[in-house]
């Protein structure tokens, strides 16, 4: 139950911003030169001629929330690539901090960026900018690290999102300094428009030595809707696309809604994780037989290494109907099938949706 999630809390915001402005030959060769004056933060990530594939990236404003990167993909124009820690950029240093845009920062946030990258010739404020993607983010605090450890692992059981991918860290993609360890403490499922990232904040922060403070003793489940300018418009008033601040808070405003829709489609809703002895006696109550029969199969299947959701239904060779019939049968019930194990230390999870919705306001 929630009463045993001492020390429960939340926060909610922006994580990153990314914009996008095209570049004429002269302006692309002019922010090049300017970011080789720092060697040690410049990178090449690829330099193609066959595939027509051009990447350069600085990392010299990274510890002041801006990365830039210059690149041109195929046939597509030249462009500056701009990311952005808003919460970082206005001098927050908690890495785990959040963006809540209102007027006064989000100018302040403007003036800091454009000031920056006026020492790149830049020829376009932030402002002037395409918005390429934002990352809605939930943080959710708890005192025992082991929440966080098993409502990873319910990710991993969950429904994969038609026409989504799973997505790892690798070696050659220089995301991570151990990727190993951040799979182990991360999950992540995405489409060209989209993508739902969870992973533990604390784990994160402390392989890339920026552990703060301010989490002393806590443990941190994030959760981010990374959505892309297509994702986006979704979400906000048409009217309102290209008003950066506007469209901020109003993903920000919509962000319970935005977790909850795609939570929703990875069977994450249903109710409380109970340990898989406890779950069996609810479902034990079924009257159907049939459908107690499938959602006992479905459990049962879960227990299995590298099962999940999607493929547990394909290998029961449970038809979508089906399958939908008995999600919604947990979800009447309150629980989800997918379980706690026995020896977890923690009897149930308190479902996500009850967390979101108690404490998106913080």
């Amino acid at each position: 139950m929630k009463d045993s999630l001492i020390g429960f809390s939340a926060l909610y915001g922006i994580d990153t911003v990314s914009f996008y402005v095209v570049l004429t030959h002269s302006q692309k060769n002019t922010i090049l030169r300017r970011m080789t004056e720092h060697k040690k933060a410049f990178f090449t990530e690829e330099d193609n001629y066959e595939r027509g594939v051009y990447s350069y990236r600085s990392e010299y404003l990274a510890e002041q929330g801006i990365k830039l990167r210059v690149a041109k993909y195929g046939n597509t124009p030249w462009g500056l690539y701009i990311l952005v820690h808003p919460a970082l950029a206005l001098g927050n240093t908690d890495r785990a901090a959040l963006y809540q845009p209102n007027k006064e920062n989000y100018k302040k946030l403007a003036k800091v960026v454009d000031t920056k990258l006026k020492k790149y010739e830049v020829p376009v404020q932030m402002e002037k900018m395409s918005m390429l993607r934002a990352d809605v983010t939930i943080n959710l605090f708890f005192s025992n690290g082991e929440f966080v450890c098993q409502y990873l692992k319910t990710f991993r059981k969950c429904l994969l999102i038609p026409h989504y991918k799973l997505s790892h860290f690798r070696e050659d993609d220089h995301k991570a300094k151990n990727p190993e360890k951040a799979n182990k403490h991360s999950y992540k499922q995405f489409c060209k428009s989209a993508a739902y990232f969870a992973y533990d904040k604390a784990a994160q922060l402390q392989m890339i030595d920026k552990f703060p403070e301010s989490l002393a003793d806590k443990h941190v489940l994030r959760l981010e809707a990374q959505l892309s300018s297509k994702a986006i418009r979704k979400w906000i008033n048409s009217d309102d696309f290209g008003k950066h601040r506007k469209v901020l808070e109003q993903l920000v405003e919509n962000g319970a809604e935005i977790h909850k829709w795609y939570l929703k489609r990875m069977g994450l809703l249903l109710g409380e994780h109970l340990r898989y002895e406890d779950a069996v006696k609810m479902v034990d109550g079924v009257k159907n037989e049939k459908t107690r029969k499938h959602m006992h199969a479905v459990m049962k299947a879960l227990g299995y290494n590298n099962a999940n959701l999607t493929n547990v239904f394909r290998r029961l060779d449970i038809t979508p109907r089906i399958a939908k019939k008995a999600l919604d049968k947990f979800e009447k019930i309150g629980i989800s099938p997918i379980t706690v194990p026995n020896d977890s230390p923690i009897k149930r999870l308190p479902g996500l949706a009850d967390l979101i919705d108690e404490n998106i306001r913080g």
